[in-house]
């Protein structure tokens, strides 16, 4: 099959798509409310949203909406075209909430919101009629920094504030229970992890496929290199070595966690839809650090570049592989060259 150059290459899954950080939106007064800016990620008619909590120090009955961008201000106009309500108790803490359909009237039967790919709008996050309610929204800190393109505000004191380089930690659901991928809404969590040589697991992988075939050159992950590493790229068996590239500790710009560029000796073919780990094994009994992101389930991915087709997988002392399909370490790899026909399937099929 013909292979097409990409003129240096692409990174996939894009290392901006990860979520970085996350943080907390108070709201514990009347007239106090959340609001998400972002585009519409495909052609439908919206279902439910679902949001992430943080502390949740006192339950109340929040108002969550649909609503246009006032384009004077760039801020939600504050008119729920469409809006559910939802009981948030006090155990709700860090946990994902779902409304039900967000409608004109708030109900199942009401008329829905209609949206075209690209459509500029507003999820806003209010209480229904404050009682006593004192809870945190969670937003997102993202890699990318979107600028104009997609951003949270808060409005307290009667005026809103946009965040800084933060975005909305909601999952959008369409009405026929769907996911979109989109740059615009981000519903992860991301953390930091360790392993050593010594420790159970003791090697972390991107385990992923592309739909089409494509050449391989190198990669990047977000590594905190206090000691000596291998990055493995393994094949469909996850055991036999396509690429290995050994990594010193004192070859870093800090001693924190960092973009951390690989070039594999030679670029390498991948099969389409077949299995592959691109790996992080630690050489020696000191702790190594690398990132990943936490979604809700496995269909959240589906809001992410390579959907369901990539997500993290485990194994201590070359053993088997596990599957965490709500886990996606911040692992990317260089396509270089795109196959223009596909070629055959395989490979270990883990966690779903």
């Amino acid at each position: 099959m013909a292979l097409t150059s990409l003129g240096g290459g692409m990174f996939m899954p894009k290392p901006e798509s990860f979520a970085n950080s996350n943080g907390n939106l108070l709201i514990d007064a009347t007239g106090e409310k959340i609001g998400c800016v972002f585009r519409a990620p495909k052609t439908g008619t919206l279902g439910k949203v679902r949001f992430f909590t943080g502390t949740v120090t006192t339950g109340d009955t929040l108002k969550v909406s649909f609503q246009d961008v006032d384009m004077a201000t760039g801020n939600p106009d504050e008119t729920a075209d469409q809006y559910r309500t939802i009981v948030v108790a006090n155990s709700d803490d860090n946990a994902w909430l779902t409304t039900g359909l967000i409608t004109t009237d708030g109900t199942d039967t009401g008329g829905k919101r209609s949206v075209t790919r690209g459509d500029l709008l507003a999820i806003v996050i209010e209480y229904d009629s404050y009682v006593a309610g004192n809870m945190n929204i969670q937003n997102t800190t993202a890699i990318l920094d979107y600028g104009n393109g997609a951003y949270t505000c808060l409005k307290t004191g009667g005026t809103w504030v946009k965040t800084t380089n933060t975005i909305g930690c909601f999952e959008l659901e369409y009405d026929d229970g769907t996911l979109a991928y989109t740059d615009t809404l981000l519903p992860g969590a991301g953390a930091a992890t360790t392993i050593a040589s010594n420790t159970s697991p003791d090697e972390a992988a991107l385990y992923f496929r592309f739909p089409v075939g494509v050449t391989v050159g190198g990669a990047y992950l977000f590594l905190d290199i206090d000691a000596a590493l291998d990055v493995v790229l393994y094949d469909t068996d996850g055991t036999t070595a396509l690429a290995t590239v050994s990594l010193d500790s004192d070859v870093r710009a800090g001693a924190t966690a960092n973009g951390t560029m690989v070039v594999f000796p030679s670029e390498i073919d991948l099969t389409a839809n077949s299995w592959y780990f691109l790996s992080v094994k630690p050489t020696t009994t000191t702790a190594v650090g690398y990132r990943r992101m936490t979604v809700r389930a496995t269909a959240s991915l589906d809001m992410f570049d390579l959907g369901q087709n990539a997500y993290l997988a485990t194994r201590t002392d070359a053993g088997v592989w596990a599957g965490s399909t709500t886990l996606r370490p911040r692992m990317s790899l260089l396509v270089t060259k795109i196959h223009d026909g596909a070629g055959g399937g395989g490979g270990v099929v883990i966690g779903g």
